[in-house]
């Protein structure tokens, strides 16, 4: 593999030169009219009532939920597991549950009223998006040029 794109929180490994492009907001979504949408503000203890749609174990953005939950000692609802973002996204819509996603993925849905952002009270949690490559890697000239469309696309970022 010559290029990874990651959504994570940001990483510096020694083998692999790792460049941070975007920082994403993480936000909770319900169907547009869910019982949680009124309210001023969300806590973690406000879902302990709710289905949650979550990503699979190990996804570091499930992992800061739980750790918001855990921390208010806010009772674990139902929840269920998938692999794929666009799954939750669709059973969100359909009125399973809530979901806590970045908002690049959620953001035409939000835009289009299919999905609701509800006012979490942890608008600080973000992921980043990382460009990484092996640092022994001969860089050819596609893949250099691949580089710099993707950060004169993304925005330059910041290397490690």
């Amino acid at each position: 593999m010559d290029l990874a794109f990651l959504l994570d929180e940001e990483r510096t490994e020694a083998e692999l030169c790792t460049e941070t492009l975007i920082r994403e907001e993480l936000v909770l979504v319900a169907p547009p009219g869910h019982i949680l949408s009124g309210r001023e503000k969300i806590f973690p203890v406000d879902l302990a009532d709710h289905t949650i749609l979550q990503t699979e174990a190990g996804c570091t953005y499930r992992t800061l939920l739980e750790d918001r939950l855990k921390a208010a000692s806010a009772g674990t609802g139902q929840r269920i597991d998938f692999w794929n973002s666009e799954a939750i996204k669709q059973c969100t819509m359909s009125g399973l549950g809530v979901a806590y996603l970045p908002r690049i993925v959620v953001e035409r849905e939000l835009e289009e009223g299919r999905l609701t952002e509800l006012p979490w009270t942890h608008p600080e949690d973000r992921v980043s998006t990382q460009l990484a490559w092996h640092k022994d890697k001969w860089k050819s000239p596609a893949m250099s040029h691949f580089i710099h469309l993707v950060r004169e696309r993304i925005g330059p970022g910041t290397a490690n």
